[in-house]
Formats: structure tokens, C-alpha cells, sequence
């Protein structure tokens, strides 16, 4: 039996715990680190909130002034937590400050009480940019604004660090506090870490890393040592490389802003100002990064291959680079986690109080020394345990691929952010209406609801066969990333549990599911932009194989319809494909111009004989031509920072994502520079991290930790793909590879950890399930359903009608079978000056048509005063429903 020996190695050991123990304490940091609760109380002598008051504060990390929140159920209180603050900030109109006459702030457990505003500061150089969208049209320039005395904080922290950062904040609390917590935290974290890894040691140096290795030391284990160590220096070579050429992209490049903006202002509402963040420096990096890191991988992999081969001081390197690479990855990925506060795995059974004790010292290391020491044939010699292993894991699979496709099923009256819905079941209501896509009917998301008019115009549309068309989508996009990883992914315990970890960290354990009472429903990214990707890597999978001719010509037809589908994720599928059909053409060594060529042109022929089939279908359908600016319109803004968010420094986990891809590309590119056999395994190593590079720059438009985890899954496929590949090097060399092993048992800790933490969560995953079927089940005497029935009794199918309700006009067009007579998309959406204009154009000039509008006019003064002005000067109310659903008339 092979043991694992660190004899030289205690010292690199040692300096690695202790590295961790700093992460550790960093970690904790953040978590120490953070803002006491403020609540702001503001009342009259009555007792009563006032109207105009708006409580604003100060942002320390943001370095922006924003709005507390207000209590729905308590007016006169305003509150934020968990957020450092350097300034509270009150404003009033100028009429309603004498009338402040009780004013309480309480900052963690201390409180401070004001008998009016007399003692607070005022403000003369109040940043109303910034806020004035809180605003609206109630005339902030007479506002008077004030800022608390210095004397309402819990104490400044002097630090000899960031010192005007720290000594600015009014709710972190004392420096004693905070270094108690710290210590306690990291106490509890290193002791925890280290009790994991004496147990995880143990069990190694009794398992011998594996009994099935069929090879000892010799000259094949220092040829896996000097590739673990080529590896190793290429990935740092590369992220250096690349890290310099980002930094002579902000030293050097200056684009103008300002006309961007300016660009951006002629097209979107002036309230989305504000929100709008132009990247051209950063979308410049990620675009040269994404281009130029295949060509800087092969170029280092090159250079250091000859440089490191032969070499006698590989058993001097190997342990220590074996060392760091794994308590690097860990360090890494915890402060990558600490950035987002956790997000991704708040939902995971480890994460729990309790759960990361008993999962990481009982569970997790019975798992791993069970599957390392595992033997199959005597596992398979009784019948009945060969049943249970073919059938039980079939069973597993079809029932969270059905659980899938049910917990997306929703009524009316279920509980479901409408703002998420809206935008994608409103273009379906219109085109089942009759509307033609890029006519007169725009749309953000893509094309999708013209794929989609047939089945609703057989099944019938509503919220409910919406859902469970679009569920059953997401369920057979899922199907098809099982069947592709059942074609690379050998062994069959990390098929099936790799499956649940590409099902659970990207999709189940999304924010979207599990930290909200709610599921919030994102048919935006699943399936319209999950659907084609999965069919891709099953289509693609077949063909590397066999090479049919069926196959490459249907999916070249296949992907272009894709980019009409969607144009994100379309385009990206699209070229992925001739990138991994020229990469193919390589690895057999057959690459001509001829071959290339060839494969453009049947591209540029599909591409077009698809997109003039559409036109003409159009065409036919309704006598107009598709205008395609209505297309690049949406991504144009998208593209001059609309709703842009900059990407978080690393350490990251956009950053861990791209070096996964990056990994995939070097283990495949490696072997072309090699000249060595490219297995069928390896192109679709390539295809995957091909396809997650181009898709993670949905990630980049709008840089938001919850959006980072749409596109990620693909990531987690070649994570599974990387334990599986590792696990085959540890049967053939036993723990001789103990590089490899340290890394084994990092990756699989994230692939068997899934099917625990599906089931800790699997009672919030049923209860989604149970509500939405009672939700469509009811008798429809919801608030919603009653409103649908008052559109019902004053409207017939295919009536073309107005309703203007934000966040919900979709449903309304939907379950009535009406359409908008104006030609615009949902008011969810980004809503464009040219947008407003139909509206406020349509009211001033139309007669018959009807106008219903869901709660005050002065709602949509956000939008347009002058849609108030039209409906009340040219309207009149001819009836109302019992929940705030009014039908305006002309006059």
C-alpha cells in the first residue's frame, strides 16, 4: 500500500495552514466588518408620518447616497442594516420641517432622541443627481435637506489602516468588539479546518490513496509531476500576462463618457440616468482577455514545457507546488465567497451552523474513503445491489428533472416577483394575439414567443400553461446536459452526483430559489437562454462521435434559429460551433483553408436562408418587413452601460469561474501543441470552455453576484469532468500523485456535497411546488383574478385595448385574450423615450379604443406627467373593480 509522504514537505505545510488561517481571519472580517442596524423614526405632533419627508444615507463601501426603506406597515420608520453608513441625511419640504416634531434614531442598541430638526445640520450641497428619481414630480427643489450631528454614531474606529474609511462610519461599533468577534469567528473556523484536515489525512494514509492503482513510482509518475508543474506555472503565467496587458488598457485607453452618455440620454428615460454606468474600458479587457488567453496559453505552455521537462528538481518542486495549489484554491474560493457575503452557498447544508461540522468531519470523509476504496466487483456480485444501482439512479434523475419543471408551474394568485414575469409573458400574450415580432411587437428577450404561437394557439394561454411550457423547457434543457455528461463523464457515481451539482449551485441553490419565502421565477435566463447552450452540448457530443452529416447540417439551421430565439446566447452557441469544428479539423491533423472554408460557407448559407425564411414568414403574415433595429436598439443600450455594474476585483467568483474555463482550455490546447492523440473527451472538454467563456459575458454587461450564477453551470460541468478525469489518474497511480489527490479532494467536495444539499432544501423546493398547484387550483376570487374578470365583462378576445399597470399588463393581455393597441413592450422593460411618445400620442389622438389603469394616475408620472394629463383631460372613468383596476373612456 502506497502512503502519502510529506517528509520534507511539514514546512510548506505549515506555512499553508498558516495562510489559511489569515484567510480565515480575512474572512471574518467582512463578516465583523458590517453595519449595525439604523432605524430613523419621523413624526409629526400627531403622532402621523409626514409625506414629503425621505430619509437618505450616506454609503460607505457604495460611496453613493441612497434611500432607506420605508415600512409598508409603519410609515414613520425607515431602516437599513448589514450596510456601512458614514452619514444620515433627512429631507423634507420646506413646508412640512417646523411641523418634525418627534425624531428617534437608534443605531444598533443605541438610540438618540430629538424633539425636532433644530439640532441636525443642514445640507447645502446635497447631491440631488444621485436621488432624484426618489423624487419623481415632487418638485426637490423645494426640499430642505439636514444631516444628524456628529454625536449620533456608536463611536469612530481608529485603525492604522483606511483610517478615513473607518473613522467616517457612524455604525460599525468599537474596535475591542470587533477584534473579540474576530478572534472567536477565526477560532472556530481554523479549528474546524484543522480537525478536517487530521481526519482527511488519516483516512488517506490508511486507503493508500486507492486500491484499484495499477502503477507505482516509476518514470510514467514524473511524467505526471512535470505536467502537474507545467500546469501550474502556465495558469500563473497566464493570469500575469493577461493581468498586465488589463492594466495598459486602463493607463492608455481614454474613451469619451460623455458622449456615451449623452448617446444613452437620447434614447432612454432621464430617470435611468442615474443607473446607467458606460464600460467601454472594462468591456475592452474582457474582449482582449477572451481573444488573446488561447493564444497566451499556448505560447507559455510552449515556452515552460521545454524549459521544465528533464528537469531533476521536479521531486523538490512537485511537493511544494502540489501543496500550494491546493490551499491556494481554498483560500481563493473563501475569500471569493466572503466578497459576495456567502450568497452562493447560503442554501447549502455545510453552510449551516451545525451542518458544516457534521457534514465536513463525518459525512464527507465516510463518502470519500467509501468511493476511493470502493470495489465494483464486489459491489456487483449480488443481483439485488446491481437493480438498485441501474434503476435507482434513473429514478433520482427523473425526479428532479420533474421537480424542475413543477417548481416553475404558477397560477394568477401565486405569490411570484411580477417584474420578472411581465417582461417575458407579455411578448407572448401579444404575438399569440396576432402580433408580429419586429413589426409591431418589440422585444427584449429575443424572438422566442414566435417559436412558441403554435403550442399556445393549441393549448391556450395563461399564467398557468405558460409556466409549464416554459418549465418543461427548462426540464429537457436539463436532459440534455445529463446526456452529454453521460457521454464524457465515465464513472457513474460522479455522473449521477455530478449532475446534482450542476443542478443545484447554478440553478436550485440560485438566490432566486432558496433564500427567498417565494420561488422568483427567471424565465429570462431559464430557458430562453439556457435551452439552446444544453441542446448544443448534446447535439455536439453526438457528432464529435460519429461525425454524421445529419447533424452538422441540422445544427448549423438549429443554432441560427437559436440567434433568433436569443440573441445573447444565440450568437454564442452559434460560433462556438465553427470554433470547435475548426479545432476539430485540427486535432486530426487535416486543417486546410479548403476544410475551413467550407465550413464558413455552409455557416453564412444556413445563417442566411434562416433569417430570409423568417422575413418572409413575416412578411406573409402580417404585409410588412421585420425591422431589425428594434433588435440592435435593446443591445445597443445594453452596450452603452444601461443598468451596467462594474466587476468586483478579484479575489472573485467570476475569477475562480474564468480560471475553470482557462483549465479547460490549457488541458486541451496543451495536447494539440503536444502533437498528442486529442481524445473524443478532450473536444468536448474544449466545446464546454468555449461555450462558458461566451456565455459568461451575459455576466459582464451587468457585474451582480446573483447574476453571475445564471450562466456558471457550465462551469460545474467541467468540474465534474476534472474529478472524473482526476479520479482515472488516481486508479492508475495510486497516492504517488498526491498533487493530484489534494486537488481530487477539493473538487469532490463541491460534486458530493449537491445531492445533501438538494435534500436539506428539498421541504422548500416541495412547498413551491404545493403553492403553485393550490394557486391555480383556487376558485379565482383573488384580487388578480377579479381584475381579469373586470377586463373579461368590458372586453372580448381580440379586442385591442390599453392597460397600463406596471408589472402586470402582460398577465392582463394573457389570461383575456387581448392585446395592446399601442405598440410598445411591457412597461417592465426598459422603457424608451420613443416608447412614452406612442403612449402620450395614442391617448391625444384615439377614441374608441379602452384604457384600463391598475392604482393611481400619478404612478406613471415616473414614465410621463403628461399620461396623468391626457387620461384626465380627454377620459373619464366608466367603471372600476373592487381592487384598484379602473376603465377610463373617452370622453
Amino acid at each position: 500500500m502506497t502512503v502519502i509522504k510529506l517528509k520534507k514537505e511539514y514546512f510548506y505545510v505549515a506555512a499553508c495552514v498558516l495562510a489559511v488561517l489569515v484567510v480565515f481571519i480575512l474572512g471574518n472580517a467582512r463578516e465583523v466588518i458590517k453595519g449595525k442596524r439604523i432605524e430613523v423614526v419621523v413624526r409629526d405632533a400627531s403622532g402621523a408620518s409626514l409625506s414629503s419627508v425621505k430619509v437618505f444615507a450616506e454609503f460607505s463601501q457604495l460611496g453613493k447616497t441612497a434611500l432607506l426603506r420605508n415600512d409598508i406597515s409603519n410609515k414613520v420608520q425607515w431602516s437599513r442594516e448589514r450596510v456601512l453608513i458614514n452619514k444620515i441625511i433627512i429631507g423634507a419640504a420646506s413646508a412640512d420641517i417646523p411641523r418634525i416634531s418627534a425624531l428617534d434614531v437608534s443605531i444598533g442598541e443605541k438610540s438618540f432622541h430629538f424633539s425636532g430638526i433644530e439640532q441636525w445640520i443642514p445640507v447645502q450641497d446635497f447631491d440631488l443627481s444621485a436621488a432624484q428619481r426618489y423624487f419623481k414630480n415632487e418638485g426637490y427643489e423645494n426640499y430642505a435637506f439636514f444631516s444628524a450631528p456628529p454625536e449620533v454614531s456608536l463611536g469612530r474606529l481608529s485603525l492604522p489602516f483606511k483610517k478615513d474609511f473607518f473613522e467616517s462610519n457612524i455604525n460599525l461599533g468599537s474596535g475591542i468588539e470587533i477584534l473579540i468577534q474576530l478572534f472567536v469567528l477565526s477560532f472556530h473556523a481554523i479549528a474546524a479546518f484543522l480537525l478536517f484536515l487530521g481526519i482527511m489525512g488519516f483516512i488517506l494514509l490508511r486507503s493508500g490513496g486507492c486500491r484499484n492503482a495499477t502503477v507505482r513510482l516509476g518514470d510514467e509518475i514524473d511524467v505526471y509531476k512535470e505536467r502537474f508543474i507545467v500546469f501550474f506555472l502556465v495558469v500563473i503565467s497566464t493570469v500575469s500576462i493577461l493581468l498586465c496587458i488589463n492594466l495598459l488598457i486602463i493607463h492608455f485607453y481614454r474613451p469619451d463618457l460623455g458622449a456615451i452618455l449623452s448617446r444613452l440620454s437620447s434614447l432612454i428615460l432621464d430617470f435611468y440616468i442615474p443607473d446607467s454606468l458606460p464600460e467601454p474600458v472594462e468591456r475592452l479587457q474582457f474582449e482582449l482577455s477572451v481573444l488573446l488567453a488561447p493564444f497566451i496559453l499556448m505560447l507559455s505552455y510552449t515556452i515552460l514545457k521545454k524549459r521544465c521537462t528533464g528537469r531533476t528538481w521536479v521531486d523538490v518542486i512537485y511537493p511544494i507546488l502540489a501543496t500550494t495549489t491546493a490551499f491556494l484554491m481554498f483560500g481563493f474560493i473563501y475569500l471569493a465567497l466572503m466578497k459576495s457575503n456567502f450568497l452562493y452557498i447560503k442554501s447549502s447544508y455545510f453552510f449551516d451552523y451545525s451542518g458544516r461540522y457534521i457534514f465536513n468531519t463525518i459525512i464527507f470523509p465516510a463518502l470519500f474513503f467509501l468511493f476511493i476504496t470502493r470495489d465494483w466487483q464486489t459491489i456487483h456480485a449480488s443481483k439485488f445491489v446491481r437493480v438498485c444501482l441501474t434503476y435507482i439512479p434513473k429514478i433520482v434523475l427523473c425526479s428532479v428533472i420533474f421537480l424542475v419543471v413543477t417548481i416553475n408551474v404558477i397560477g394568477v394568485d401565486s405569490i411570484f416577483l411580477y417584474y420578472h414575469f411581465n417582461p417575458i409573458f407579455y411578448p407572448v400574450a401579444q404575438a399569440v394575439a396576432g402580433k408580429s415580432p419586429l413589426v409591431n411587437l418589440p422585444s427584449l428577450y429575443g424572438l422566442f414567443p414566435l417559436f412558441l404561437v403554435p403550442v399556445f394557439s393549441a393549448v391556450g394561454l395563461s399564467v398557468v400553461s405558460f409556466s409549464l411550457v416554459m418549465g418543461a423547457l427548462v426540464g429537457l434543457a436539463f436532459l440534455f446536459l445529463f446526456l452529454f455528461m453521460s457521454r464524457v463523464v465515465r464513472d457513474h457515481v460522479l455522473l449521477y452526483t455530478g449532475f446534482l451539482c450542476v443542478l443545484f449551485y447554478p440553478y436550485l441553490g440560485h438566490p432566486y430559489f432558496a433564500h427567498s419565502l417565494n420561488p422568483e421565477i427567471y424565465f429570462q435566463y431559464w430557458p430562453v437562454r439556457f435551452f439552446f447552450p444544453c441542446l448544443f452540448l448534446f447535439l455536439v457530443s453526438i457528432y464529435l462521435r460519429t461525425n454524421n452529416k445529419w447533424i452538422y447540417y441540422l445544427s448549423f439551421v438549429l443554432y441560427a434559429l437559436g440567434m433568433l430565439w436569443n440573441l445573447d446566447s444565440g450568437i454564442v452557441v452559434f460560433f462556438t460551433w465553427l470554433i470547435v469544428l475548426v479545432y476539430n479539423e485540427f486535432t486530426q491533423g487535416t486543417l486546410t483553408y479548403i476544410k475551413v472554408a467550407r465550413h464558413l460557407l455552409v455557416a453564412s448559407v444556413s445563417l442566411f436562408a434562416t433569417i430570409l425564411s423568417f422575413c418572409s414568414w413575416i412578411y406573409l403574415s402580417s404585409g410588412s418587413w421585420p425591422d431589425f433595429s428594434m433588435v440592435w436598439l435593446y443591445q445597443k443600450i445594453n452596450l452603452d452601460g444601461f443598468y451596467a455594474l462594474p466587476m468586483p476585483a478579484p479575489p472573485h467568483m467570476w475569477a475562480g469561474i474564468a480560471l475553470v474555463y482557462l483549465c479547460g482550455l490549457l488541458l486541451t490546447l496543451s495536447k494539440s501543441v503536444d502533437h498528442e492523440g486529442v481524445s473524443y473527451e478532450d473536444k468536448l472538454i474544449f466545446a464546454v470552455s468555449i461555450l462558458g467563456v461566451g456565455l459568461l459575458t451575459y455576466y459582464q454587461g451587468r457585474s451582480h453576484d446573483r447574476t453571475l450564477v445564471l450562466p456558471s453551470y457550465t462551469a460545474f460541468v467541467l468540474l465534474v469532468i476534472f474529478v472524473d478525469r482526476l479520479y482515472r489518474y488516481i486508479k492508475i497511480t495510486g497516492a504517488a500523485l498526491y498533487g493530484e489527490m489534494l486537488v481530487f479532494v477539493f473538487l469532490f467536495y463541491i460534486v458530493i456535497s449537491a445531492p445533501f444539499n438538494i435534500i436539506y432544501n428539498i421541504e422548500t423546493y416541495l412547498g413551491y411546488v404545493k403553492a403553485g398547484a393550490e394557486s391555480f387550483m383556487k376558485d379565482g376570487d383573488s384580487p388578480y383574478a377579479r381584475n381579469i374578470n373586470f377586463i373579461r365583462e368590458h372586453t372580448n378576445r381580440g379586442d385591442g385595448i390599453v392597460v397600463l399597470s406596471i408589472n402586470k399588463e402582460g398577465i392582463y393581455y394573457g389570461e383575456t385574450g387581448t392585446y395592446s393597441a399601442i405598440d410598445i413592450p411591457a412597461l417592465t422593460d426598459p422603457i424608451l423615450k420613443q416608447d412614452i411618445e406612442q403612449i402620450v400620442n395614442f391617448l391625444s389622438r384615439d377614441e374608441s379604443a379602452k384604457v384600463f389603469v391598475e392604482g393611481p394616475l400619478n404612478a406613471f408620472d415616473l414614465y410621463d406627467i403628461r399620461i396623468k394629463q391626457m387620461l384626465e383631460k380627454r377620459y373619464s372613468v366608466a367603471s372600476s373593480s373592487a381592487h384598484d383596476l379602473s376603465l377610463y373612456v373617452y370622453k
